[in-house]
């Protein structure tokens, strides 16, 4: 099968210690973003396209005898989609494209852009990737140096021994005599003391004692309080209970706040004060039963400046005086004539 020979690129993929990982350790601190941090996505993006380009043998199924070696991929080069990459790993399209591009300007891999022809009809700008195998070496199997050490220069590291030492236990003594060092069965101080102590301990472990409890609480609650807008406040406490129809509360306080601030440009008076203006004039027009008064929506009442309407007097209505009615008469013979 022709098509799976592989490219002088599989073959030099192959010969590359790629061991480890499917991402090598190398990478995060060779590929990064301007601001010095891993290309997390350009990295997850190389290691999917390092996969494809990673040869599969080919063995004799009857004696297992190694045959030779074949690509993943049909064409000359890889060829995949931005949308595809997307899709796979849950990045955007355009993360996706920038990563490969940045890929690209660092000299990593190579993107082409080609026309081909398919069986619906010819599809350009069709993306067909390659990885640079030098490139890709480099950034593999390079020895990340520590500061002012020569490349030449050997790195000694004490080699890991059958006996594990543990400083605190071997090396070191306890700073105080009276501390019950720790045990081969985990237990916490609270636990080797009095078997009262324990009790209360336990019990009352991350509990609260409730004075306290209440005193924090209050505190959190004037603290976010005193952090609230005095506008708010005001509108929030003294003017909107006296509402009769609470409606597009929304609207009302945006009403309030602008007419507050027109308010006090002539005034220079206090949110508090004006919303107390507002309320008494509520209540009296409620108590003159101005009608359809009770009906009016609150954000009407404050863009209509409608505090500033005539109020209405009650009169008091006194009974009317009852007349009387003089009489004269005479008395003549006994009978009385009026």
């Amino acid at each position: 099968m022709k098509h799976l020979t592989p490219t002088e690129t599989v073959n030099q993929i192959g010969r590359l210690n790629l061991s480890g990982n499917v991402i090598p350790a190398n990478w995060w601190h060779h590929i990064k973003i301007p601001s010095g941090k891993p290309d997390t996505t350009a990295i997850v993006l190389l290691s999917e396209i390092i996969y494809w380009y990673r040869p599969t043998e080919i063995r004799d199924e009857s004696t297992g005898e190694l045959k030779g070696w074949r690509k993943r991929f049909q064409g000359d080069k890889l060829q995949r989609s931005y949308q595809s990459f997307a899709d796979q790993f849950g990045f955007t399209k355009r993360e996706v494209t920038d990563a490969l591009k940045r890929l690209k300007s660092q000299g990593i891999i190579t993107l082409e852009l080609r026309t081909i022809n398919t069986s619906t009809g010819a599809c350009s700008n069709v993306l067909f990737i390659e990885p640079v195998p030098a490139r890709i070496d480099e950034i593999t199997n390079s020895r990340q140096l520590a500061d002012n050490q020569l490349a030449s220069e050997s790195v000694y590291v004490t080699p890991p021994t059958l006996k594990c030492k543990t400083p605190y236990v071997e090396t070191e003594h306890l700073l105080r005599s009276n501390v019950i060092p720790p045990t081969l069965k985990r237990k916490t101080y609270t636990e080797t003391t009095t078997e009262t102590t324990t009790e209360i301990t336990t019990k009352n472990k991350n509990i609260l004692i409730e004075p306290v409890r209440s005193e924090v609480e209050k505190t959190e609650s004037e603290i976010a309080k005193a952090n609230q807008n005095p506008i708010d406040l005001a509108f929030e406490g003294i003017f909107w209970p006296q509402v009769q129809r609470k409606v597009g509360k929304q609207s009302a306080k945006s009403a309030f706040k602008t007419q507050f601030k027109l308010w006090r440009k002539e005034t220079g008076e206090t949110a508090e004060q004006f919303a107390e203006i507002l309320v008494a004039d509520i209540r009296s027009r409620l108590q003159a039963k101005q009608f359809g008064f009770e009906k009016l929506p609150p954000a009407t009442y404050l863009n209509g400046k409608r505090w500033l309407d005539d109020k209405l007097v009650m009169q008091s209505h006194s009974p009317k005086p009852q007349t009387t009615t003089t009489s004269t008469f005479t008395v003549s013979n006994g009978l009385v004539f009026f």
